[in-house]
């Protein structure tokens, strides 16, 4: 609750509950004025309140009596003391509710310029907030993998032949990834993304789970289908926190990545040119000839092996 609020709540419980007490003075005075009166006793309703008057003041006379002087020249004043005590606290009621509503608009006054920011502080906080933010970007790669029609490669097979071929699939890129220094990563189902520190990690990665594809579909799955992959990257800076899983990041350098993957050539790896131009020495990448996200796209295809004579 905000401060003006209750303080102006405060003042109007205070100005309601100093009527009771004022009630009780003018209670005490109309009881003394009827008690004048000689044949009073003639009404019953007349009596009965000068009965319960007096059954209210009784207490707080003996209170008074307790603990101050109640006498003045062998006369008893507690009455007209309690009187005093009523109309005082009465009146310091309704004092302290003034205070209170005086400062209910002050309070409000205040938390309303509190809340009130203009232009320059908006573009202040703007530029911290923007300083605090560049400082957690970081330029990254990432690289987009997936198996090329993995639901008809697994058409017609044995459900825990298909599981088992698959899981030993993860586990060949998982290696390749961990050999190129993957910072994190993440799979969906059968297709993983994951993040590096340069672009040559990302290509080299993909590379090798390409290069390895050979070996796997020879000797180690099951299934009649060959596995193939479309490779997709693309590196720029982003918000980066270690923290951050790899499934939670979200930004267009990471969606470029995927879409580099998805509109890719099988067991290839496709890149925004602009990307992989600085690393022609190691990665022979050539124009595809296309463009995905305005960016014109390059490729790389392994080397096929010369023939044995």
């Amino acid at each position: 609750m905000k401060k003006s609020v209750g303080a102006k709540i405060a003042a109007v419980l205070l100005i309601v509950l100093s009527y009771p007490v004022v009630g009780c003075v003018i209670a005490m005075i109309v009881a003394r004025v009827l008690g004048l009166f000689q044949d009073v006793q003639r009404f019953p309703d007349i009596v009965g309140f000068l009965k319960f008057e007096a059954s209210c003041e009784k207490p707080i006379e003996t209170t008074l009596r307790t603990i101050m002087p109640t006498h003045i020249g062998g006369r008893d004043i507690s009455i007209f003391m309690t009187g005093l005590v009523f109309y005082f606290g009465a009146m310091g009621m309704r004092r302290a509710a003034a205070k209170l509503k005086v400062a209910s608009v002050r309070l409000k006054e205040e938390e309303e310029a509190e809340g009130v920011v203009d232009r320059a502080q908006l573009l202040e906080m703007y530029s911290k907030a923007k300083t605090q933010l560049d400082q957690l970007k970081r330029t990254v790669a990432f690289l987009s993998m997936d198996v090329v029609d993995s639901t008809g490669l697994k058409k017609g097979e044995d459900s825990s032949v298909a599981e088992n071929d698959f899981r030993r699939y993860k586990q060949v890129v998982e290696k390749c990834l961990a050999a190129s220094g993957v910072l994190k990563s993440t799979w969906t189902p059968d297709g993983v993304m994951a993040c590096f520190d340069d672009a040559a990690s990302a290509i080299r990665a993909g590379r090798d789970t390409i290069a390895s594809l050979s070996e796997f579909n020879a000797k180690i799955k099951n299934m009649r289908g060959d596995f193939k992959i479309r490779v997709g990257v693309n590196a720029g800076p982003v918000l980066f926190d270690e923290k951050t899983p790899m499934e939670e990041m979200s930004d267009r350098v990471i969606d470029v990545a995927g879409h580099m993957q998805k509109y890719g050539s099988v067991n290839a790896i496709a890149a925004p040119t602009e990307i992989v131009e600085p690393l022609a020495k190691e990665f022979p990448f050539k124009s595809a000839g296309r463009m995905v996200d305005a960016y014109p796209v390059s490729e790389w295809t392994p080397v096929p092996a010369p023939s044995q004579p």
